[in-house]
């Protein structure tokens, strides 16, 4: 029985993509390096800003790469909103669920960021619980962040699902002892999510709530079928 979901947040419920190119590019020309590719940005969504920013420059010293982040942050939080929206049936499928099971968010992003989209956007009252970079010692792949979101609403993990646009959402879900649900609606492909070890591979998110409810149904049936044996175990002793 499914009695939580975790949702990974950029490219699985939210497009803040153009936000994202923005700031990024701002926070390099602030620091005098020449701008990048949209295309390129784009693809490198998801993975940790220090990630992005070293890949971007070819620098690896902390220093210059903690100075580009908050060059980077001090222009997204303000625009973060207005160059945000949320992916197709993302709002259907919150809206279906927060009523009946706990929803959480385990992200790559500043949990600062996705709290003010979530806010703008009106879905912030939907999640129990959103564990960002800054929370974690190590990001996906590691379950940790997965881990946590769980703790958090007191659901242990294989009663619970994740849901992620990536082969690092995908490989925490499996690490954390959770469901773990692909969606296409990112930069990686069917065949991508399933080599990551996907449990399930939607094109749309909204197809997640006839996949919980066969889940759950499956689930529930082989608990009586467990039970059942069980009577008849006592029955014959």
């Amino acid at each position: 029985m499914v009695s939580a979901i975790v949702f990974d947040f950029d490219g699985t419920l939210i497009d803040a993509s153009q936000a994202i190119c923005h700031s990024f590019n701002g926070a390099l020309r602030q620091r005098r390096y020449e701008e990048w590719p949209e295309d390129s940005i784009r693809r490198m969504i998801g993975r940790p800003l220090t990630e992005m920013f070293a890949r971007a420059t070819g620098r690896i010293d902390a220093e210059e790469i903690e100075a580009l982040i908050q060059a980077y942050r001090d222009q997204f939080l303000p625009s973060c909103v207005a160059g945000s929206r949320a992916l197709p049936g993302t709002v259907d499928v919150v809206k279906h669920f927060s009523p009946r099971i706990p929803l959480a968010i385990a992200t790559s992003r500043h949990s600062a960021g996705a709290v003010r989209i979530l806010q703008g956007l009106g879905l912030m009252s939907h999640f129990s619980a959103i564990v960002g970079l800054e929370q974690v010692e190590n990001p996906k792949p590691h379950p940790e962040s997965v881990i946590m979101a769980l703790q958090q609403v007191e659901v242990r993990p294989h009663k619970a699902v994740m849901v992620g646009d990536t082969m690092d959402d995908i490989r925490a879900g499996k690490e954390a002892g959770a469901l773990s649900v692909g969606v296409t609606s990112g930069s990686f492909s069917r065949r991508q999510l399933e080599e990551a070890g996907a449990d399930f591979v939607l094109q749309r998110i909204s197809g997640l709530i006839g996949l919980v409810r066969e889940v759950s149904r499956k689930g529930a049936e082989a608990q009586r079928r467990e039970q059942r044996g069980n009577r008849r175990q006592q029955a014959g002793k």
